[in-house]
């Protein structure tokens, strides 16, 4: 299995690089290659295994999967997929951009030999999406939950959404949220306006104006800082509707947070496994006004188990690929 050859591009803070070389440096994956370079058509025989969102593979999704269809005739190949476009998701019907994804990730799974994805619902988008061959469910790694503070009422007062800020992530839906309810509370995002989307972090700044309230977006913050921050918020929000995994949520419990969330099918798959480790509801203004005046409810209980860890998804993760090509 060690003869396999992971491919991770991409510059280290992104999420899906954060989260390949997590895995690698587990004792499972450790003594695995890894190119950090998009290798070149016939430049390796072996099996290889890419860790794909399709902007780290080119600057369209079509260039994306050009390119590992074209790695994938020349050697077997596994992915493990992220990012994966929702059909349903507005902006697929909306513009050719996701239609597009939607496509080209019907591509590469078609010709890899090992497909992953992190959830249930993200496979059933790749069988919508028409995925014919077998897909692989490897849970993200999750970190054991701090526990709650002494005194839940010592908080900031801000409700905060966390990771990368980007269009459909929900933000506008926070912000139209706290100008209705008049909470002196501010919005803070704990993580940096995603590249290329600067206009949309000041079309959001003037948005939060004009619903009488504040956004703050910190910019990137180290594990250490995120961790403290994320601990220090008064209300934990996720407003993504269209998400098919995400490391947010698990960014959340490490902080020992009980965030509230906007459903959608990967959300509730998650509270289907880990009950109570989430507040999920329609009603986000009701949810952040009783967060405001209960604190507690935002914080798990102890002793709250929330998945595997790094080691053990990548057991699982080095497992499936020594399967394949044994």
């Amino acid at each position: 299995m060690n003869s396999t050859i992971h491919v991770v591009p991409g510059p280290r803070e992104h999420g899906v690089v954060l989260h390949a070389l997590q895995l690698l440096d587990q004792p499972a994956l450790a003594s695995a290659s890894v190119r950090r370079r998009i290798p070149d058509p016939g430049q390796f025989t072996g099996p290889l295994h890419l860790h794909v969102t399709d902007h780290l593979w080119g600057p369209t999704p079509g260039t994306a999967a050009d390119r590992i269809t074209a790695l994938a005739a020349g050697t077997s190949i596994g992915v493990t997929l992220h990012d994966i476009p929702d059909p349903a998701d507005p902006r697929t019907t909306g513009g050719s951009g996701e239609r597009d994804r939607v496509a080209a990730y019907r591509r590469i799974a078609d010709a890899a030999q090992v497909v992953v994805v992190a959830s249930k619902f993200e496979a059933e988008l790749l069988r919508r999406a028409g995925t014919r061959g077998p897909i692989t469910v490897i849970g993200l790694p999750r970190a054991e939950p701090r526990p709650a503070p002494r005194d839940p009422g010592d908080r900031l007062p801000q409700v905060a959404m966390l990771g990368f800020l980007h269009p459909g992530k929900g933000m506008e839906t926070v912000l139209e949220t706290l100008g209705r309810l008049r909470l002196d509370l501010a919005v803070v995002n704990l993580g940096p306006i995603a590249r290329g989307h600067e206009e949309y972090g000041r079309r959001l700044h003037e948005l939060a104006a004009a619903q009488g309230t504040t956004l703050q977006i910190s910019g990137w913050l180290s594990d250490a800082d995120l961790l403290q921050a994320a601990r220090a918020v008064a209300v934990p929000v996720l407003a993504h509707r269209h998400m098919s995994a995400s490391g947010s949520v698990g960014s959340w419990w490490q902080a020992g947070r009980r965030p509230i969330a906007v459903p959608n099918p990967y959300l509730s798959e998650l509270e289907e496994s880990f009950p109570q480790t989430l507040e999920l509801t329609d009603d986000l203004a009701g949810a952040i006004a009783a967060a405001w005046q209960d604190p507690a409810r935002t914080w798990l209980p102890a002793g709250t188990k929330v998945g595997a860890g790094p080691a053990e998804v990548a057991e699982q993760l080095a497992r499936t690929l020594q399967e394949a090509w044994s």
